[in-house]
C-alpha cells in the first residue's frame, strides 16, 4: 500500500516536471516568435518608411527643379535632402541619399533608367542601416560572435515630369498686315492661287488664337471626317487639303464661341481664306499634320502630353500654305511702279514687262513639339531631341532693262538653305514661371547673278524642285547687247556673271556654342526673337560680295562664251585680242556697266528679295524664333 502511494506520488511529480518543462519551451518559442514577428514587422516598416522617403524626395526634386535637360546635380541633391528631412530622414548617422539625373527608356518592354545630365528624370537611392533584431544584438555581444548587429536597407525611386514646348523658326506668314509689306498680297495670292482682300488681315487677334493638336484631331469629326478607327498614327498621317484644315479650324473656333470660351470672335477671316483656298488656280498638294509638326521622339513615338500643347493658328496655316505649295513654281505679279518707286531714275530703265518674280519652295518649315535636351545617340545631323527647320527655297527676281545703247535681261537668284533651331532646356521656377532656351544655326545661302531665263530654268522643269536640281541647273551669264538688237545681233556683246555663297560652319549640327535665345512665360512673348549668327552673312553682305566678284567679258562680231566664232570665224580671234590686249581701252565700258548694275541689283535685293524672304520666315544670317507654348505634365513615379 505504501509502495503504491509512493509510485503515484512519483508519477504526479514527474508529470508536473514535464508540464513545467513544456511550458518553458512553449513560452520560449512563443516569445521567440513574438520577437521575430516584431523584428520582421519593424524591418518591414523601416523599409516602407525608407521607400516613402525616396519616393517623396524624387518627386519633389523633379517638381521643384523643373524638367527638360540640364540641372545642377548639387541643387538636386539639396532638394532631395530637404524633402527627406521633412519626412524624418536626416542624412548622416547611418543614413545616406544618392541623387542622379537621367532618362527612362523602354528595353524589352521594361523601363530602364540611365544616367544622363540632360535627362528629365531623377533617381533617388536612400540607404539606412538599422538594428538587425534584439536577439541578434544579444548574440553579437558574445565573444567571437560574427552575427551582424546592423541590417542595411535600400530604397530606390525614379520620378519624371514630362515637359514639352512648341516653337517655330520663321513661320509668322499670316501674322503681318498690309502695312508690313506691299509684297504680302501678291505672295499670299500666289500661295493660294487667287486674289485675297488683305483687309481681312488687319490686326484682330484671331490668328493669334491657340489650338492644340488634340482639338484639331477631335475637330475632324466636326467636319464629317471619321478617324476614330485609324488611331493616332493614322490621324497624323491622313492627307488633308488647306481648305479642309481651315474647315476644322473654323469648326473648333465656332464651338468655342458658342460655349463662351472665345467670346464673339469674327470668323470672316478664316472663311475668306477658305474660299480663296477652294477657288484658287494653284494646284495645292494634300498635307498631313505630321508634315506640319515634328512630334515623334527618337523611338518614333508621340510623347504623352504633346497633344495638349497650344499652336498659334496663324503659324499653323502659314506652314500649311508653304507645305501645300512644295514643288510649285509660283509666279508673283509685281508691278514695277508699285515696288520700285524708290529706284528713281533706274526705274525708268525697266521695260514695261515689269518685274519677274519666281518662288520655289523646296522644303517647308515645321513647328516642333517635344522635350528638351540632347539625344543620347545622335542620328546624323540630328543631335537634339526636338529640332525645327526654317524654309528652304529658291527666289528669282528679274527685269529687262533698256539702257541708252544697250539692253539686257537681269536675273538675281537667292538659294536659301534650311536654318535649324533646337530646344536646349526647359526649366520651371519656384514661382511657377517657366524658361525655355533655344539654340539656332541660321540658314545657309547663295546669291547668283545671271541670265533671267537660265535662273528660272528649274521652275519650267515640271515643278520638280529640290536642292540638288537647283544647284545643278546651269547658270548662263547675262548677255548685254551693244549697238544692235536681239533680232539683228550686235557688233559688241558683253557677258556678266557672278556668284556669292555664305558659309556657316560646313554642317547643320547645332552646338552649345551657337547663338542662344531665352524665353520666359507664361505668357510667352507674342512677337518672335531674332537670333543672329556669329558670321553675320546677311543679304546685304552677300550682294556686296556678288558685285565685287563680277565677271565681265567683252566679245566682238558675235563671238560669245559658248564657242561660236561669228562672222568668218574671226570672232574668237578678235575676242582673244580684245580680252587679252585691248581690254584696258574698253575699261570705261566695264566701269559704266558696273556703275549701272550696282544700284539696281542692290535695290532689287533690298526692295524685293529681302522683304519676300522675311515674309517666308527667312533672314539670311539670322533666324526669327518663337516659343508658342510649354506644357508640363504631372510629376509621377516611373520606377
Amino acid at each position: 500500500m505504501r509502495l503504491r502511494n509512493f509510485h503515484s506520488s512519483y508519477v504526479r511529480r514527474s508529470e508536473s516536471g514535464a508540464v513545467a518543462i513544456s511550458f518553458v519551451i512553449i513560452s520560449s518559442l512563443v516569445l521567440l516568435c513574438i520577437v521575430i514577428g516584431l523584428d520582421t514587422g519593424r524591418l518591414f516598416l523601416e523599409q516602407r518608411r525608407l521607400q516613402t522617403v525616396a519616393d517623396n524626395a524624387a518627386m519633389e526634386a523633379v517638381a521643384r527643379s523643373g524638367s527638360g535637360g540640364g540641372g545642377d546635380a548639387g541643387a538636386l541633391a539639396q532638394l532631395a535632402e530637404e524633402s527627406a528631412a521633412r519626412n524624418g530622414f536626416v542624412v548622416g548617422d547611418r543614413r545616406s541619399l544618392q541623387v542622379e539625373r537621367g532618362s527612362v527608356s523602354q528595353q524589352d518592354g521594361l523601363r530602364v533608367f540611365a544616367a544622363d545630365a540632360e535627362g528629365g528624370a531623377v533617381r533617388v537611392v536612400a540607404r539606412h542601416e538599422v538594428r538587425t533584431s534584439l536577439l541578434a544584438n544579444l548574440a553579437a555581444l558574445m565573444p567571437g560572435s560574427e552575427v551582424p548587429a546592423w541590417t542595411p536597407l535600400r530604397a530606390e525611386a525614379v520620378a519624371s515630369r514630362g515637359a514639352f514646348a512648341a516653337f517655330s523658326a520663321g513661320t509668322r506668314l499670316l501674322g503681318l498686315d498690309t502695312e508690313s509689306s506691299p509684297l504680302l498680297g501678291p505672295l499670299l495670292g500666289g500661295l493660294l492661287g487667287t486674289h485675297l482682300d488683305l483687309d481681312v488681315l488687319s490686326p484682330g487677334g484671331l490668328l493669334d488664337v491657340g489650338l492644340s493638336l488634340l482639338e484639331l484631331v477631335e475637330g475632324m469629326a466636326l467636319v464629317g471626317v471619321d478617324l476614330t478607327a485609324v488611331g493616332l498614327d493614322g490621324v497624323l498621317q491622313a492627307g488633308v487639303t488647306v481648305a479642309e484644315l481651315l474647315d476644322v479650324s473654323v469648326a473648333v473656333l465656332q464651338q468655342r464661341v458658342e460655349s463662351g470660351e472665345l467670346g464673339s470672335a469674327d470668323l470672316a477671316l478664316l472663311r475668306d481664306l477658305q474660299s480663296a483656298a477652294r477657288n484658287g488656280s494653284t494646284e495645292l498638294q494634300q498635307i498631313s499634320l505630321e508634315q506640319l509638326l515634328r512630334l515623334r521622339n527618337a523611338e518614333g513615338e508621340v510623347p504623352r502630353g504633346a497633344l495638349d500643347v497650344d499652336l498659334r493658328l496663324g503659324d499653323l496655316l502659314g506652314v500649311a500654305l508653304m507645305a501645300a505649295n512644295r514643288g510649285n513654281g509660283l509666279s508673283l505679279e509685281l508691278g514695277a511702279g508699285r515696288v520700285l518707286n524708290s529706284l528713281g531714275s533706274q526705274a525708268d530703265n525697266i521695260d514695261s514687262m515689269g518685274l519677274v518674280v519666281r518662288l520655289g519652295i523646296i522644303e517647308p518649315p515645321q513647328i516642333a513639339i517635344g522635350p528638351a535636351g540632347r539625344l543620347q545617340v545622335p542620328e546624323g545631323d540630328r543631335h537634339w531631341k526636338t529640332e525645327v527647320t526654317s524654309p528652304q527655297l529658291s527666289l528669282v527676281v528679274g527685269a529687262r532693262l533698256n539702257l541708252v545703247l544697250a539692253e539686257l535681261d537681269l536675273g538675281l537668284r537667292v538659294d536659301a538653305g534650311s536654318g535649324k533651331a533646337v530646344l536646349e532646356s526647359l526649366q520651371m521656377g519656384a514661382d511657377g514661371q517657366q524658361q525655355a532656351s533655344l539654340l539656332a544655326k541660321p540658314a545657309l545661302a547663295a546669291v547668283h547673278l545671271g541670265s533671267l531665263q537660265s535662273l528660272q530654268a528649274p521652275f519650267y522643269a515640271g515643278g520638280s524642285l529640290d536642292a540638288a536640281g537647283i544647284e545643278s541647273a546651269p547658270i548662263e551669264p547675262i548677255a548685254v547687247r551693244l549697238l544692235g538688237s536681239e533680232s539683228t545681233g550686235s557688233l559688241v556683246a558683253v557677258t556678266i556673271a557672278a556668284s556669292s555663297v555664305a558659309g556657316q560652319g560646313g554642317d547643320m549640327v547645332v552646338r552649345e556654342s551657337d547663338p542662344q535665345a531665352l524665353f520666359e512665360g507664361p505668357p510667352w512673348p507674342a512677337s518672335p526673337t531674332t537670333v543672329t549668327g556669329a558670321s553675320g552673312d546677311a543679304l546685304g553682305g552677300l550682294i556686296s560680295s556678288l558685285l565685287g566678284n563680277l565677271d565681265i567679258r567683252i566679245h566682238l562680231l558675235g563671238g560669245d562664251r559658248q564657242g561660236s566664232c561669228g562672222l568668218l570665224g574671226l570672232g574668237c580671234v578678235l575676242d582673244w585680242v580684245v580680252n587679252e590686249v585691248v581690254l584696258g581701252v574698253l575699261d570705261p565700258v566695264v566701269n559704266l556697266l558696273s556703275a549701272l548694275l550696282a544700284p539696281l541689283v542692290t535695290a532689287l535685293g533690298n526692295l524685293v528679295v529681302d522683304p519676300l524672304l522675311r515674309l517666308l520666315g527667312i533672314q539670311l544670317g539670322s533666324m526669327e524664333l518663337q516659343v508658342l507654348d510649354v506644357q508640363m505634365t504631372e510629376v509621377e513615379l516611373v520606377l
